[in-house]
């Protein structure tokens, strides 16, 4: 009879494991999936928008390809970190170099990841309400400057490189500097 009981036991206790597994698959499949898994998504403050964003950095699985990686790379050129020549799309040595000592000079870990704290020290210290509807600016060093737009309330974040707006998509890179990516 013990065995029988502890047999139940077991069994209750993987049924109870199973149904909380498969609830939290379905919540999971019901959610929408997150915005930020595309590109740079936001709702409400714009000036806010940058920190949930998902790490960037020459790690493959830190989207080291893409729109994004020319908007941190077009960061560090407006900071004077890169040169205009550097922004290509694809976040290398010099990308990596460059974002450890920008991390650093700002008070940050300089680890080369631009993640939360990073995109957080970026918006707070120099992105600002631009003066057509929907813009914004990233000032840099030397009257350095980067424009970007959220065209709706929610939506995708674009940016301008050169005479180009592209949406700021993860791991696409669609601007004519990222031919070679």
């Amino acid at each position: 009879m013990r065995r029988r009981h502890e047999h139940s036991g077991r069994i209750a206790r993987a049924v109870a494991v199973t149904s909380a597994t498969v609830a939290a698959a379905v919540v999971l499949a019901a959610s929408p999936a997150s915005a930020a898994e595309w590109g740079i998504h936001g709702a409400g403050n714009p000036l806010d928008d940058w920190w949930d964003e998902q790490i960037v950095s020459a790690k493959e699985q830190h989207h080291p390809r893409g729109n994004v990686a020319a908007m941190w790379q077009q960061i560090l050129w407006a900071d004077g970190y890169l040169t205009w020549a550097d922004i290509d799309g694809d976040f290398g040595t010099k990308t990596t170099a460059a974002s450890k000592k920008w991390q650093a000079d700002h008070g940050l870990d300089a680890d080369g990841l631009i993640g939360r704290n990073t995109w957080k020290k970026a918006s707070t210290s120099n992105l600002t309400l631009g003066s057509e509807a929907n813009t914004f600016v990233y000032w840099g060093t030397g009257g350095r400057k980067i424009t970007f737009k959220r065209p709706n309330d929610p939506d995708y974040w674009q940016m301008q490189l050169g005479s180009e707006w592209g949406t700021l998509s993860y791991d696409l890179c669609t601007y004519d500097k990222c031919v070679g990516v």
